[in-house]
């Protein structure tokens, strides 16, 4: 066992299961990147379900959170929407530079750079938001003094904006020809990307997704999506003119726009992945002209040294054998954020004592989360990682997740409750979970760990416990 893995296996008990996201190395240097501004160091591995888990040092991760929070006054909150607007659009200015970009190294080392560089100034909203509701929860004790505080809860806690996943819904209900499905893939094929690896929505899905919609008589709630949008911000800014503390007023307010931009800047994100597959494509021709046979998914594994070497010096440093780990999911990346160093562990025996260190869970017969809408149920689990699992689930499963996102809209709709290992009250799970009226746990930290398909449990979502009653 090497030092890594002795300060890997050292540093558990300090560390917190921020994430779980789809499997790539270079997903791993996104979250790395949000390592740095929280001046932390990072422990992922990827797991069989095809996710990895990313692991934050839990002191340091949630001061730097909390520091975000400190929203005290309506001039904090403009200020830190400007500065979210402005990060937005700094992100979002590498797309039309991917799609110009050459194949040559001058080229792709340019936007390389610009590339990390944008990602750096947007990634402090890709990490707040993933533990925002831990801050919300403990800010919701503030509410009491108000007898309408379950109202101001509710009503901060809806989404406001008509997300890309609905424009797209909504946009296919005016389609008419097949020119008209080609028109909407530059604006929405995005929305299955995660890691790069994703296969990208085709003008078939589309199809699919409208004849979907029309089987199961969903116009009336698809065109309404714009409806409720707006009256979900006024029924929040009526009851808000409620509070006539200011303070409380600001927070308030706060938490109400990350619901929004929590699965906006989501949005953001895969928008960008998707174009950086741009980069990718070129990289892997430059590859191929200093004859190295290297196939896509081999060049979104290589790390950001290596391409950074072969792109200054034409030498790829790295072995097919190692690459193929990485491919394979056969690693472990340790970063030293003191160092700013990344290290990889592909010793087979080290892998299982930090995986088994880090997602020790046995003996468990049930477990606790956060209340976010009422009930309960009894039911058989199906765990769901990503899109190519919907097809295994059956109506009236109860849907257990890391977490969702608007692609799990079909299956959750089918499920008679749902719990997940991340999120709270602001969560797109809570907020769908109430929508539909069906029990819902979220924060867990442990759901897809503990339990697998078919076994039997009770969501009482009433006191946020998940209790098994029969594994199979």
């Amino acid at each position: 066992m090497n030092k890594i893995t002795e300060k890997v296996l050292a540093y558990q008990k300090n560390m917190l299961l921020l994430a779980s996201r789809p499997s790539t190395v270079h997903r791993v240097y996104i979250l790395e990147e949000l390592a740095k501004i929280a001046n932390t160091d990072m422990v992922s591995f990827p797991l069989p379900n095809g996710n990895t888990d990313y692991f934050f040092e839990r002191n340091k991760t949630l001061k730097y959170c909390r520091d975000i929070c400190s929203i005290n006054s309506e001039k904090d909150l403009r200020k830190h929407l400007a500065y979210y607007q402005k990060a937005v659009k700094e992100y979002l200015s590498i797309i039309p530079k991917f799609k110009k970009i050459k194949v040559t190294p001058q080229s792709l080392i340019k936007i390389y750079d610009e590339y990390w560089r944008v990602t750096k100034i947007f990634s402090p909203f890709l990490l707040f938001p993933i533990l925002i509701d831990d801050f919300f929860n403990d800010f919701s004790k503030k509410l009491k003094k108000y007898n309408f505080a379950q109202e101001l809860i509710a009503a901060a806690s809806q989404a406001s904006i008509v997300f890309d996943y609905q424009k797209l819904r909504l946009a296919l209900l005016k389609v008419k020809t097949k020119k008209d499905y080609q028109k909407l893939l530059p604006q929405f094929d995005y929305l299955t990307e995660y890691s790069l690896k994703e296969r990208l929505y085709t003008e078939e899905d589309f199809r699919e997704i409208l004849k979907d919609i029309k089987e199961k008589k969903e116009e009336k709630e698809v065109k309404s999506y714009p409806i409720i949008a707006k009256r979900n911000e006024k029924s929040f800014q009526n009851i808000l003119r409620l509070v006539k503390d200011k303070e409380i007023k600001a927070q308030l307010s706060f938490f109400h726009h990350y619901v929004n931009i929590r699965t906006e800047r989501a949005e953001h994100l895969c928008k960008v992945l998707r174009y950086s597959r741009y980069f990718i494509l070129a990289l892997q021709k430059l590859l191929l002209q200093k004859k190295y046979q290297v196939t896509y998914e081999q060049a979104i594994n290589l790390t950001k040294e290596e391409i950074y070497e072969f792109l200054r010096k034409g030498v790829l440093s790295v072995g097919m054998e190692e690459l193929n780990q990485r491919v394979n999911d056969k690693y472990v990346v340790f970063f030293d954020c003191k160092k700013n160093k990344t290290s990889l562990i592909y010793d087979t025996s080290d892998i299982s004592s930090i995986i088994n260190k880090y997602k020790s869970v046995s003996g468990v017969e049930g477990f606790k989360g956060v209340i976010v809408s009422k009930g309960k149920v009894r039911g058989k689990v199906r765990i769901i990682y990503r899109g190519k699992d919907f097809s295994f689930f059956k109506q009236g499963e109860i849907l257990v997740a890391d977490s969702t996102s608007p692609s799990f809209m079909p299956v959750m709709k089918m499920s008679k409750a749902i719990v997940t290992n991340e999120g709270g009250i602001t969560s797109h799970a809570a907020i769908v979970s109430r929508e539909l009226g069906i029990p819902c746990v979220t924060g867990t930290k442990i759901a897809t760990s503990v339990l697998q398909d078919g076994d039997e449990v009770e969501v009482d979502a009433d006191k946020g416990e998940v209790i098994i009653l029969k594994k199979i």
